[in-house]
């Protein structure tokens, strides 16, 4: 979670950085803010991943200089820079304790480049006077960085762009969660509200990975059918602006990978692992025979996709399948095709399954008299 205010300083400025941190709080009541204590000389180098986003996102940063802190630049000035170096010019305070402005060497701006345009200030002991203007001066830069943030928002906002972004921006059943990557942190006690759009708007729950990444996952309702939804987040009640999101259903999936191959055949052959269509043709053949259907199961399509297909093996079966009779006689004009399958193989030349289909006994189709 990003600091309000974050204080960085060495085993000798202990003491004070306790005392500024209930004087921050008892200032800043009823609100509450976020206050976060580094030890200098025990800060591990180079910054991890998470402490280094803390320390950029920190709205004020108080370094309490004092003689152990010295001590520590000099020994770790070069090791330090990289730390320096997030710390923006607009957010960075530091008071004296324990030394002199003539004391402060070269180690201290060259670990910090932006050391010289901060608010330098001197502690004295038992003065109300300078607590009250560190206090004073932290809560004044403090709302300074809050309210530009604002402005930010605001901008963005009203040029209609997102603040935030969607990893992935295509999701398919068995692959739900979206991650949402935020411009700008949010607390985990701030209401955050997500929504689904497509015919209506369906609010969904979403979990707080940290400051910067949200957590949700789409409901199986909106991956019976490919589309594109839209992606609302709010932050206490503020619109944080709308992304699309792709859902994908598997069907669709399939019809994707069927397009990528020539003829459905040719899949077949590298999905079953055969060299050709004629092994391909015995291989369904065989499995139809092993789950042969129940009677008063009329197979209109796939007899004749196997007739026309050339299909010798195949086509058989199902001539020899209990209730294939009535199919017979019918055309089925959805495979582009105007005869009945008897017919058919003299269409495609293929004189020999011909002559066996056509050895198939012709049964009238069952009509409904009309009244």
């Amino acid at each position: 979670m990003a600091s309000d205010v974050t204080t960085l300083f060495c085993e000798d400025g202990r003491e004070w950085a306790e005392y500024l941190a209930d004087c921050f709080r008892q200032q800043a009541a009823p609100r509450t803010l976020s206050i976060r204590h580094e030890l200098l000389d025990q800060l591990e180098l180079p910054l991890s991943q998470d402490r280094a986003t803390a320390f950029a996102s920190a709205k004020v940063v108080l370094l309490i200089v004092s003689p152990e802190f010295l001590d520590t630049l000099d020994r770790r000035g070069a090791e330090l820079f990289a730390l320096g170096r997030l710390l923006e010019a607009d957010r960075g305070l530091a008071m004296l304790c324990g030394v002199e402005a003539q004391e402060l060497g070269p180690a201290l701006r060259t670990a910090f480049p932006a050391f010289g345009s901060w608010p330098l200030l001197e502690a004295r002991n038992q003065d109300r006077d300078f607590v009250l203007s560190v206090v004073e001066t932290t809560r004044s830069m403090l709302d300074r960085v809050e309210e530009a943030q604002r402005r930010a928002a605001a901008r963005s906002a009203s040029a209609g762009q997102p603040q935030f972004r969607l990893c992935p921006r295509k999701v398919h059943q068995g692959n739900n969660k979206v991650f949402v990557m935020l411009n700008q942190p949010v607390q985990q006690d701030q209401n955050i509200q997500l929504s689904l759009e497509n015919s209506g708007l369906k609010e969904v729950q979403v979990k707080w990975k940290n400051p910067y990444v949200l957590q949700f996952v789409v409901p199986d309702c909106f991956l019976q059918v490919s589309k594109v939804i839209n992606v609302h987040l709010r932050c206490d009640a503020a619109l944080l602006g709308v992304r699309q999101l792709k859902c994908e259903s598997q069907l669709s999936q399939l019809h994707a990978l069927l397009q990528t191959v020539s003829s459905p055949y040719e899949m077949l052959c590298l999905t079953l692992g055969l060299a050709t269509l004629h092994e391909v043709d015995v291989a369904l053949a065989q499995n139809f025979r092993r789950n042969l259907p129940a009677q008063r199961f009329h197979l209109l399509g796939p007899l004749h996709q196997a007739a026309e297909r050339k299909r010798k093996n195949v086509a058989p079966c199902h001539y020899e399948s209990p209730g294939s009779s009535r199919p017979v006689p019918v055309c089925n004009p959805s495979y582009g095709m105007t005869r009945v399958p008897p017919e058919t193989p003299e269409v495609v030349a293929e004189e020999q399954e011909a002559e066996y289909l056509s050895m198939m006994p012709f049964v009238e189709p069952p009509r409904t008299d009309s009244k």
